[in-house]
């Protein structure tokens, strides 16, 4: 099953063949597919042809069924369908084999039974003898090493062979390389491969097939002579120093090496294993760290490590030395296991899964969970609430929780396995009641899944056609014909970049996936070789072809392909008295070159030169130019031997179409380690020489001093927040004057982790003060000493000017880390979109809670809104529904009894365009309430928003109109109108309707929505009053006593309007009907508990009749109005109903804010169908000086009666009307059960049981005054 949308869909296209399924024999291809991927693949080992077979399979063989190709190595695609596909590849170690026009395949099943077929190679013999073969350095050459030997070899344009040249040492002996393609124009292609090499002898064989028979091309060159690159030597014999430290309890292991521990400095791999198990991961460990004292040449190397106490067995520190055991052995060994207790797994967006671990360990402490081989999760940074310590400070308990995305990549193993501070390590497998981990991600499908042919509903991209003379942009779209796992990845891997895979998302915006990727300039072949993954199954873009269609490939339209990075054309040496170095020059004559870097480096000097080389900013041609690299003597006042040397060591060229070249100390390797072409291979044999200089000797090999002083400002460090910022400071002196060019590092460590930092320094003559500044790692050093995590720092690589290099470790400090679970941290978030949905924000720290505990604080510049999340853990909460925003906003999360998070700024994704035509919807004709809709076009119009009501009708659907009446009358002590009108009836008597408006009560709320503070609205201050009508009639206030300090003032004025007025409330123009009432609220400053709280203002309302419950109904209404941004609230009494309209903005802190309000009583609550009351809550945001709000109200007559409505509630049970008193009097006994805050309004409305024509009683009414 997969998770799509929240909803669990059965995985259809799964459908894994048991063993007892036969494979039916023989297997008849009803077509044969064969792409010659060779002539743009680099990666021919694996991809040198692919082969379709429509077996018109009907299930998945795939776990049954093998293939051979000799003397290729064949392999069935992970892509299972009626027409199964196979990749042929070159096999390894070579196979001298004469070629052929067909090529047989051979289908074993696991029960014995084969199938044989033959195919075509689609080779041919036309390319005869013009190979063109050359060799650098050329055969029998002598060159120093080490270096690199690179071939060339240009075939006509028209070449077609099964496979491209390759050559290999001695054949079968050494791996074989395969060369790769670097040109192409309109009459030839050249394919060049490069071997890095050691010496003292190499000899290469180049095997080319023409006229099908293999052709071996050799060169033997020979190295007799070691360049003056050195590489670092590491001399193992380190004293050990053990100390067993007891508070905390830990033990410190210091490798002490000789004066000549390191020679030739430059950075190396350290790892830690304990037990066998590996504790430290290969890291990088920068030149000078370790070295206390020595040059570049032959250094002396002091390193401490924090190891537990507890450990039984040996500790490897590669590449240093070994611990078979300790010199007093462990005070208390640990060889038992840790215990996982369970394992939990939920799936995330992003291809993504929560892991949840509840584990213990009894003695040295939980270290880390290592799950599926690439995965790792750290005990003391993914505990969700407090774990519980042992008494000397590791961890023995705790749930842990991390998020594990997706890489692409098949599991390559299925263990789950936790390791301790001893190095034990507890597979998931010891304990049969665990759940099983997942064999795949959940949004993958299993390399065996059989796939229908339709399987892909679309599959293309922005540009198929492209002409590549500069860099191209370009995205691939797809989608499925079943429903897929939208939280799915999907991948491009491009051959010209195999070691990368670009991922693609789902987009619910134009539903399908979409890859975007960058196509480099110039390609050598006609179409780009790619293959694309929905994990775990794949296809090349060669097979797509046969699946998809022309579609899926890239076809390139041009006649010039270059993949040959920039070259060194020629260097020489250059020298003028105050500078020395080299000047080159740099050519690539078709793409251009887009960067450069240079090192020069001294023969006794650690630090190289680095230069950088842009073509752009230092206005040069890209194609060809000179460039000068050069040292300054001045750097070298002195030496301890003279001559000394200036070398090149390194260049990096890279051109405009990603083509790079590297040589580092003679090797050619990128950064991955895969070899690449050497920058100067077309000088052959020549190398850049080493530049001698002159220079003062002086017999100094005293390094430089190096302190520590101390700020107490970092002594602890709290690591659990934002802020984590540590500062370590030193200083010193020399009897020589400092270097100000080589720049220290501080190494940072604690127990089985360190890091490293370069400091800053400020240098003066011989002396100096040093910086290392640095934000720690999130839960540093917490696997050690419960609440104070230990940590120390050493400093190594100040340098004088005769390259004398120091470093200093005072073991006597040592630095303490804490972290509390008494607030929350959040830290990163998924893709939210503009269009609103689901965040999901990670971070740390939530603790064991559920979704009512936990809201989330959304707020955009003054305003905020609280969600309840829908989902919630240790390490990540989701909230649904969040609004549509362009602008960014920030999150808080807050928890019951934890301080408030941090906030996090989210930055809104636009969505993305949809590739394919949109045609215009088709326009519904709008639909609006009543019968006509609007009551007929004489009443009011049908819009998009709804009707818009003709004067003098009302509305929702423009059936009511207002009902005329004099000025209400005020309450006198407090802001409460009373209106009676005297509506005439039938037989020449009348209905009286009575409408009480009140304000009564202010509540303060907290983020759950729960009342922490209630104020009854009493003892009110009458300031003024008016019989004017179209005035104010009645102005109060109050003050409340919230605070000592802050008291809070609350003005309400009563305004009533005969005529139809124009007037304007927070920028926006509204219209008072005639024998409407306003109320203007003004609430000065108001001191909150807490700074996420709101307030509600409670208003009353209520409406009755004089006429017999007998018959009667009442309804009440709520919805947006259209005639401005309202909300209404509609009492109704048979046809008589009370309106009220709120505003959705007020006048918020002198700005205008986004209001609400909500109803907080139900039709239910009334007894009677001659009256009705309501309570409506106004909902007012956190604000700091005042709050202005204003509501109105109007009596309506309707044309539709209550009786007719559907949610209406009647009753025959008689009830004379209720006076003002006893209508006053329900009212507020409402408010004592509501208890909340909120502005209420309540009609209560009257109808007779017999309808009336509606403009008749109106002109009545009219008549009656």
């Amino acid at each position: 099953m997969v998770l799509i949308d929240g909803t669990i869909i059965l995985d259809e296209l799964v459908v894994v063949a048991p063993i007892c399924v036969q494979i039916p024999h023989p297997l008849q291809a009803q077509e044969i597919f064969v792409a010659p991927t060779f002539q743009d693949s680099k990666n021919l080992q694996k991809y040198a042809a692919t082969y379709g077979f429509n077996f018109n399979l009907q299930r998945s063989y795939s776990d049954i069924l093998n293939v051979y190709c000799f003397p290729y190595v064949c392999s069935i695609a992970p892509y299972i369908s009626p027409f199964l596909f196979v990749q042929v590849g070159i096999p390894n170690p070579i196979q001298l084999s004469e070629l052929a026009n067909t090529l047989e395949f051979i289908f074993a099943a696991v029960d014995g039974r084969n199938t044989s077929i033959e195919a075509s190679t689609l080779m041919s013999t036309s390319t005869g003898n013009t190979y063109n073969f050359t060799s650098y350095p050329a055969n029998n050459d002598n060159a120093n090493y080490p270096s690199t030997i690179t071939f060339t070899l240009s075939v006509p344009r028209s070449f077609e062979t099964f496979i491209s040249p390759f050559y290999a040492g001695n054949y079968g002996n050494n791996p074989s390389i395969l060369f790769r393609k670097i040109y192409r124009d309109n009459d030839s292609q050249t394919f060049l491969g490069t071997r890095n090499v050691q010496g003292p002898t190499e000899t290469c064989d180049v095997i080319v097939y023409p006229n099908f028979l293999p052709t071996v091309y050799s060169a033997q060159i020979l190295y007799p002579t070691q360049s003056q690159y050195k590489s670092l030597i590491i001399q193992t014999t380190f004293t050990q120093n053990v100390i067993s430290m007891t508070n905390p309890v830990y033990r410190l292991i210091s490798l002490v090496g000789q004066n000549n521990a390191f020679e030739y400095l430059s950075p190396w791999d350290l790892t830690i294993t304990v037990n066998g198990n590996t504790m430290v991961n290969k890291q990088v460990v920068p030149t000078p760290i370790g070295v206390i004292s020595g040059t570049y040449n032959l250094a002396k190397v002091t390193l401490r490590y924090i190891i537990s106490p507890h450990f039984a067995a040996s500790l490897e520190i590669n590449p240093l030395t070994t611990f078979n055991s300790m010199p007093d052995g462990p005070p208390s060994p640990d060889i038992i296991p840790p215990v996982l207790d369970s394992i939990n797994f939920i799936p995330l967006q992003n291809c993504s899964v929560l892991v949840q671990i509840i584990a213990h360990d009894d003695k040295s402490g939980l270290h880390r969970f290592q799950l599926f081989n690439d995965y790792f999760i750290y005990a003391s940074k993914s505990a969700v609430s407090p774990p519980l310590y042992s008494s000397d400070g590791y961890i023995l308990s705790g749930k842990f929780e991390a998020i594990i995305e997706s890489n692409g990549l098949p599991l390559t193993s299925l263990d789950v396995v936790g390791f301790d501070n001893a190095g034990n390590a507890g597979d998931w497998s010891f304990y049969p009641n665990l759940q099983k981990p997942f064999t795949r991600f959940p949004c993958t499908l299993p390399s065996s899944t059989f796939v229908p042919r339709n399987f892909f509903d679309k599959f293309f991209f922005t540009f198929n056609q492209i002409n590549l003379t500069s860099p191209s942009s370009n995205t691939l779209y797809v989608n499925f014909t079943k429903p897929m796992d939208t939280n799915a990845k999907v991948y491009l891997t491009f051959d010209l970049q195999r070691n990368t895979m670009i991922p693609g998302f789902y987009y619910h915006e134009i539903k399908m996936w979409a890859i975007d990727f960058e196509v480099p300039m110039n390609p050598t072949g006609d179409k780009i070789f790619y293959t694309f993954t929905y994990p775990d199954i794949s296809l090349t873009s060669e097979a797509l072809l046969k699946v998809v269609g022309p579609s899926s490939q890239l076809v390139v339209n041009l006649i010039t392909g270059d993949e040959e990075p920039p070259l060194m054309t020629s260097i020489t040496e250059f020298s003028n008295g105050t500078h020395l170095g080299y000047e080159f020059t740099i050519t690539d004559t078709i793409n251009g070159l887009l960067k450069g870097e240079v090192k020069l480096q001294s023969d006794n000097d650690a630090q190289p030169y680095t230069f950088t080389f842009d073509p752009i900013t230092m206005d040069k041609p890209i194609h060809s130019a000179t460039y000068r690299a050069l040292v300054p003597l001045s750097d070298f006042p002195a030496c301890q031997t003279s001559p000394g040397y200036i070398l090149m060591t390194y260049i990096r060229l890279e051109d405009r179409g990603g083509n790079v070249g590297v040589f580092n100390k003679g090797i050619s390797t990128d950064d991955l380690g895969i070899t690449t072409i050497n920058p100067f291979y077309p000088q052959g044999a020549a190398m850049p020489e080493p530049l001698p200089f002159s220079c003062t000797t002086i017999s100094d090999n005293v390094s430089p001093l190096i302190t520590y002083f101390q700020d107490p400002n970092y002594n602890i460090v709290d690591v659990g927040g934002i802020n984590r910022k540590f500062v370590y400071n030193f200083q010193g002196d020399d009897t020589n004057d400092i270097s100000t060019r080589h720049i220290p590092y501080c190494r940072i460590y604690t127990l089985y982790d360190e890091f490293y930092v370069k400091a800053e320094m400020t240098i003066n003559g011989n002396s100096y003060n040093g910086s290392c500044t640095t934000e720690l790692p999130y839960a540093w050093a917490q696997g050690l000493m419960q609440s104070h995590g230990v940590f120390r720092v050493s400093v190594h690589g100040v340098s004088d000017i005769v390259f004398n290099i120091g470093g200093y470790e005072n073991t006597g400090v040592v630095f303490n880390t804490v972290l509390d679970y008494v607030s929350t941290m959040i830290d990163g978030y998924y893709p939210f979109s503009t269009l609103g949905g689901s965040l999901t924000i990670k971070g740390h720290r939530f603790g064991l809670v559920t979704t009512s505990q936990v809201r989330v604080n959304i707020t955009k510049g003054t305003q905020f809104q609280l969600y309840e999340p829908s989902f919630i853990s240790g390490t990540l909460v989701i909230v649904d529904n969040l609004p549509p925003s362009t602008d960014t906003f920030l999150a808080t999360v807050i928890i019951t009894n934890i301080d408030p998070s941090n906030q996090l700024l989210i930055i809104p994704t636009p969505p993305r365009v949809n590739p394919l035509p949109t045609y215009p919807p088709v326009t519904q004709p709008p639909s609006c309430p009543g019968t006509p809709p609007c009551s007929g076009p004489s009443r009011g119009s049908c819009t998009s928003k709804g009707c818009e009501c003709i004067s003098p009708y009302r509305g929702n659907d423009c059936s009511s109109q207002t009902v005329p009446g004099g000025p209400p009358e005020t309450g006198g002590n407090d802001p409460t109108t009373n209106s009676t009108t005297e509506i005439p009836t039938e037989g020449g008597g009348s209905i009286t309707v009575t409408s009480l408006i009140s304000v009564i009560a202010l509540n303060e709320l907290n983020f759950k929505g729960e009342s922490v503070k209630n104020h009854s609205l009493s003892n009110w201050k009458l300031d003024n009053t008016s019989a004017v009508v179209g005035d104010v009639i009645a102005t109060y206030s109050l003050t409340i006593d919230n605070d000592p300090i802050v008291k809070t003032n609350i003005s309400v004025t009563i305004q009533y309007f005969i005529d139809e007025t124009l007037i304007e409330f927070a920028g926006e123009e509204l219209r008072m009907y005639p024998s409407s009432l306003k109320y203007s609220i003004d609430i000065g400053e108001y001191k909150f508990a807490q700074s996420l709280n709101t307030l509600q203002l409670i208003m009353s309302v209520g409406i009755s009749t004089s006429d017999d419950e007998i018959g009667s109904c009442i309804n009440q209404e709520i919805g947006n109005t259209t005639e401005s941004d309202s909300e209404f609230y509609k009492l109704q009494i048979n046809d008589h109903s009370l309106y009220g309209r709120f505003i959705k903005r007020g006048i918020v802190d002198n700005n205008i804010r986004a209001l609400s309000s909500t109803i907080q009583t139900s039709i239910d609550d009334n007894s009677k169908s001659n009256s009705i009351q309501s309570l409506i809550a106004i909902n007012i945001p956190h604000y700091s000086e005042s709050v202005l709000i204003d509501p109105d109200f109007s009596i309506l007559l309707d044309s539709q009666p209550a009786q007719d409505k559907d949610d209406s509630i009647c009753t025959a049970k008689s009830d004379k009307g209720l006076s003002k008193s006893q209508l006053a009097g329900i009212i507020i006994g409402c408010v004592a059960f509501a208890v909340i805050v909120a502005i209420s309004i309540a009609y209560v409305l009257y109808k007779r049981k017999q309808a009336i024509d509606l403009q008749k009683r109106i002109n009545k009414i009219n008549e009656f005054k």
